[in-house]
């Protein structure tokens, strides 16, 4: 009988963590759905943490427009596609975006 109330404690148990932790994610479906889920990510993060996301976002924009440039059909709709692409991440996964360019890009775009 203990071993099956286990099973529903560590359910629940993971679940509250996730909550918790899992953060808010971007809407990218508008521009200004966009702003506002960037805005309250930023705000719900301690002081430098938040501004660490929004740097690692302007990376990621950055990093887009610096590829597009060697494609001029790759600028036309570029804001969308960026949202598109932000769209359900949260600030770890933005992080993680960011990293990844920072390694690839290297001394280019730094962001930090």
């Amino acid at each position: 009988m203990k071993k099956f109330l286990r099973i529903p404690v560590v359910v629940a148990g993971c679940a509250l963590l996730s909550a918790c932790g899992g953060g808010q994610e971007i809407d990218g479906s508008s521009r200004a759905a966009y702003d506002k889920s960037i805005h309250e990510i930023a705000m719900s993060l301690e002081k430098e943490e938040g501004k660490q996301f929004m740097k690692d976002i302007m990376l990621i924009y950055m990093n887009y427009v610096r590829e597009a440039n060697q494609d001029e059909q790759a600028m036309e709709g570029m804001e969308e596609k960026v949202l598109s692409m932000l769209d359900g991440m949260d600030a770890d996964d933005v992080h993680d975006e960011a990293e990844e360019i920072r390694e690839t890009v290297g001394d280019f775009v730094q962001g930090k």
